[in-house]
């Protein structure tokens, strides 16, 4: 079982190693998801997490956590959502602050099930993320880790999204021990979605790791691509879709070098790695899809295609709902629009409407 100390280096390596985080609200109150103009301005703002940064991230930080014990994590979420609209800092890094606020959530009330009775799924559902964790953290053995896999799921309306947390959760587990992630999401059935999903948080994770506080042998700065090319070919998509999260954060956020870059992957991880782009630009832009789109534009005549698809892959888990994704499609170039509309419909049936 993990001690408190660990789970508190976990919490500081995700604050500041992560390069992505989502920034997802409940399709309850999908309209606060609408940013307005001051979201718009954050959602395109470079963040530098120098130590006056630092600073203010561990304030927002422990303020939020705060309400955790004062209220429940509920307000605390509430609160993240509004922080997400008027701080830069924690618009950047809300996914981390979910996770802890799932973590104090779970350490408050000593049980998943009433935990989870405060769940919302604001950034990208990282309160669920974060009571996984701490649950998985409670258990002694990997035994009792596959036992509890089966059924962790059942009954959440966000299912993907939480199998998505266990992959999380079994690298947070293992200590980044991606052979064995992959060998206790592997005990999922392969007929089923779940084990996909597993692999998704898994490999997300592993390119979130911290060479310092959560270090991981599977990822390497003179190879970006590492461990993709290694790894057998059902994996190679969920690898290289992730893989730009790692690069990214070695190259500044530089999209279209980093387009650039997925064409020199083995041709099975191309298509993934430029979607990765996609995804990873509208996740920081989430209100000016042109700019994502301009950038797409830049790749290379086959690779448009797919780094639209990213974006739409984004976007319809950010808002949940097809009728809005829809829409961005027909606010696109016309160029664009099939390929935007063709990633809609492949998603579709995961969706709202």
């Amino acid at each position: 079982m993990k001690s408190r100390k660990q789970l508190s280096m976990y919490i500081c390596l995700l604050i500041l190693a992560l390069i992505v985080s989502g920034f997802l609200f409940s399709h309850n109150i999908i309209q606060n998801r609408k940013l307005g103009e001051s979201g718009k301005n954050l959602a395109s703002q470079v963040v530098t997490l120098d130590q006056a940064g630092a600073d203010e991230l561990k304030k927002n930080r422990e303020e939020i956590l705060a309400i955790v014990h004062k209220e429940n994590p509920k307000v605390a979420l509430a609160e993240l959502a509004h922080r997400m609209d008027t701080t830069p800092i924690v618009f950047r890094y809300c996914h981390s602050i979910a996770h802890d606020i799932g973590h104090k959530g779970y350490d408050k009330y000593k049980n998943f099930t009433e935990a989870l009775k405060y769940e919302d799924s604001v950034c990208s559902d990282g309160y669920l993320h974060g009571v996984i964790e701490e649950h998985f953290g409670e258990l002694s053995d990997t035994t009792k880790i596959l036992a509890e896999m089966k059924n962790i799921c059942i009954g959440i309306r966000e299912i993907a999204r939480c199998y998505h947390g266990v992959g999380h959760a079994v690298m947070y587990y293992t200590k980044n021990d991606l052979p064995k992630a992959i060998e206790i999401c592997s005990s999922y059935s392969a007929k089923t979605r779940s084990r996909g999903n597993c692999y998704e948080g898994m490999f997300m994770e592993n390119f979130l790791s911290d060479e310092v506080d959560h270090p991981s042998k599977y990822v390497d700065k003179n190879n970006p691509f590492f461990p993709c090319p290694t790894e057998p070919s059902g994996l190679k998509s969920f690898c290289y879709f992730y893989a730009p999260i790692y690069y990214l954060g070695q190259n500044n956020d530089d999209y279209a070098k980093a387009l650039a870059w997925c064409g020199t992957a083995e041709k099975a991880g191309v298509f993934a790695c430029v979607r990765g782009v996609g995804s990873l630009m509208m996740k920081y832009h989430i209100n000016d899809p042109k700019f994502s789109e301009k950038i797409c534009d830049g790749a290379p005549a086959g690779q448009i295609s797919a780094c639209i698809d990213g974006m739409v892959s984004y976007y319809l888990t950010f808002y949940d709902h097809v009728s809005i994704a829809k829409k961005m499609c027909s606010e696109m170039e016309k160029g664009n629009q099939g390929a935007c509309n063709r990633g809609v419909a492949r998603k579709a049936f995961l969706f709202i409407d």
